[in-house]
């Protein structure tokens, strides 16, 4: 419990107790993707970034941190490669 008290311009003051109440996030995040096609430069790489792929990922807690499984791309990619979206909260 906390208490907080407060005066006026002639010194009544009023007091009031509060508590504060923490909810922990037992839900896990919503991690949405959309497709992307990368090209490589004339040196024969690329790079996608977390915000290339995410397509409104969401966590109730409204602080999401976004991570790739793969973000470097060579001659050696070429072709289908599965990139996965993992978000999680940050309490």
């Amino acid at each position: 419990m906390h208490t907080i008290t407060v005066m006026d311009a002639n010194a009544c003051p009023a007091t009031s107790t509060y508590q504060i109440i923490a909810a922990a996030d037992v839900t896990a995040p919503t991690a949405i993707c959309k497709p992307l096609t990368v090209y490589l430069d004339h040196n024969g790489f690329a790079n996608i970034q977390p915000s290339d792929i995410d397509n409104g990922s969401n966590d109730d807690c409204n602080l999401v941190t976004y991570q790739i499984s793969m973000s470097s791309f060579d001659c050696s990619h070429i072709g289908f490669n599965g990139v996965f979206n993992g978000n999680r909260c940050q309490q």
